[in-house]
């Protein structure tokens, strides 16, 4: 083979955290700064190995709050429900809330809706931690749908109800599923809760992807954003390399092109994509 000498290695520049994990990772550490002491109920997000740098500088994660000894309860930007406030403030835990701004208003809405006597209809995942918080602002009164399928075959009263999304949810996908509930329900509100990030990230990805030979997008392997955003680079560039870390990067197949363009997911930190993109440097020349 011919060595390439002109190679051009190009990061995503909208690329990265988005404001509300920007803000929660600054937080967090500003906070591990000034205290060792800080729990957190479950991944802050979906990256293992921000997840590890983090616990490095001494976060701690516990699924329970009964199971925190004292100190600050982080509160990750999914949200949590009112009763895990409850549960920290009786075991006197000083709350570090990190809650995206779009769920929290989410929330409000739901709030709002539910206690004026809406039945509640969460388009999202079912197991989803934002999903889940939600779930607890609706006053027993609340339905998760993954699905529109699941929307056309769900046995519903036409009374009075609140549509709203999970903020991460597929723009196309929601449309659908306001179409499919106005089919079934007279006076639905809808609140479209999505966040401006996410229903602008895929055509941003798309032209980047389009734009080189070769893409390599990292990201963590459990992480459902990851792999929606993946496919879309796939869509458009057969050249697609999904990757969690250096050692997985397929260096004997990269070295065959000239343009190689890195991104990643909402939940991929700009220091990853700077680390790939040196390594290719040093391994490619």
């Amino acid at each position: 083979m011919t060595r390439i000498i002109d190679r051009k290695i190009v990061i995503d520049p909208r690329a990265g955290f988005c404001g509300g994990v920007k803000r929660a990772i600054r937080l967090v550490e500003k906070s591990l700064n000034e205290e060792r002491g800080i729990f957190v109920r479950g991944e802050l997000i979906h990256n293992q190995r921000e997840m590890q740098r983090l616990e490095d500088l001494g976060l701690k994660l516990s699924p329970e709050v009964e199971s925190i000894s004292g100190g600050s309860m982080f509160v990750r930007t999914h949200g949590e429900t009112p009763e895990i406030y409850c549960r920290a403030e009786e075991k006197g835990l000083n709350v570090i809330d990190a809650t995206c701004g779009n769920v929290r208003k989410s929330q409000r809405v739901i709030k709002e809706a539910a206690g004026k006597g809406r039945r509640i209809f969460i388009f999202g995942k079912k197991r989803h931690p934002e999903v889940i918080g939600l779930c607890g602002y609706c006053q027993g009164n609340g339905v998760v749908v993954e699905s529109v399928e699941e929307i056309l075959t769900l046995q519903v009263e036409n009374a009075p109800s609140l549509l709203i999304p999970q903020t991460t949810a597929h723009p196309d996908k929601f449309a659908k599923a306001v179409a499919a509930m106005k089919a079934k329900i007279d006076d639905l509100q809808v609140y479209d809760a999505i966040c401006p990030f996410v229903s602008k990230r895929e055509e941003e990805l798309k032209e980047f992807a389009a734009s080189v030979e070769a893409i390599i997008f990292v990201g963590g392997k459990h992480s459902s954003n990851t792999a929606v955003l993946f496919a879309v680079c796939q869509k458009v560039n057969q050249n697609a390399y999904f990757v969690d870390s250096p050692g997985e990067l397929p260096l004997d197949e990269l070295r065959y092109f000239h343009t190689l363009g890195i991104s990643g997911s909402a939940s991929t930190p700009m220091w990853q994509l700077k680390e790939i993109a040196k390594l290719l440097e040093k391994r490619l020349r």
